[in-house]
């Protein structure tokens, strides 16, 4: 990561197509320029934003969102800012739209606004920042990225029509449960899952989704996490069910199990003892 003050740089260290950018408390200011990336993202307190020909006035809860190649700028109302943003290649941007809308033989579907406030949509920028920050688990970084794109960024894009793409994968989605339950304690990859099943990844998250109610890490971890219960109910030692179970290691374990139970996993093997 490169600090420079009070502004930090650095990639996804599980994504290498994701940058991220977090300002705190800085006086910088900008003069109009472009990115390559899609990028957008998040501010605490008040600034003048100007992009797609317009200047508004935005401050917190606003999502700024800036297309490949789109002359803008942003700066502080007042000394000083902090904000976070995501940059992330239109390349693998595209692709992803592919999987879901009719592109029309584009390469990529533009942000239709600069800026939005839509519900929820601040928790769910936060959320993903925040997971994507330190996140080393491609899997998992992957599965994150694909859902809040899907269910936060993609009302966003241009010419989306109103029922995405979709077809019935029962099936298919059952053979990457399947999967997932068989191999456990391996860390099974989207890349996996996509050739088991016949589905683009970004196609396999979206309808995994919405069949199960989880993204396919989550799944895992679900799995995972009820195979620990047994498994500590019977006397297993903390580190034995982490490491039998694929967890990166005990500190992970006891997070993922503690999220999900509102207990440690010590605290609930007490219970049984």
């Amino acid at each position: 990561m490169a600090v420079t003050g009070t502004m930090n740089f650095w990639k996804c260290p599980a994504l290498p197509f994701v940058e991220l950018r977090e300002a705190k408390e800085s006086h910088a200011c900008f003069q109009p320029h472009s990115h390559d990336e899609f990028s957008f993202g998040m501010l605490k307190g008040r600034a003048l934003y100007q992009n797609m020909g317009e200047s508004q006035t935005i401050g917190d809860g606003t999502l700024v969102t800036i297309n490949p190649g789109d002359a803008h700028s942003c700066n502080p109302i007042g000394d000083h800012w902090s904000y976070r943003m995501l940059f992330i290649d239109a390349q693998w941007i595209g692709e992803w739209q592919d999987s879901r809308f009719d592109m029309h033989g584009l390469d990529y579907l533009p942000f239709r606004e600069s800026a939005s406030q839509l519900p929820g949509i601040s928790r769910d920028f936060q959320h993903l920042f925040d997971g994507l920050a330190y996140e080393t688990d491609a899997f998992a970084a992957e599965c994150l990225l694909l859902e809040k794109l899907d269910t936060v960024f993609g009302s966003l894009m241009k010419d989306q029509p109103e029922e995405p793409r979709w077809r019935s994968a029962a099936a298919k989605l059952s053979l990457a449960a399947e999967l997932l339950q068989d191999r456990l304690e391996e860390n099974v990859s989207l890349d996996d899952l996509a050739i088991a099943t016949g589905l683009s990844r970004y196609h396999l998250v979206r309808a995994f989704k919405k069949h199960y109610g989880l993204t396919p890490h989550g799944y895992q971890l679900d799995l995972r996490i009820k195979q620990a219960k047994k498994m500590l109910v019977r006397g297993a030692r903390l580190a034995e069910t982490a490491h039998g179970l694929g967890f990166a290691d005990q500190a992970h374990f006891q997070r993922s199990f503690k999220q999900r139970l509102a207990v440690t996993p010590r605290q609930y093997q007490g219970f049984f003892r």
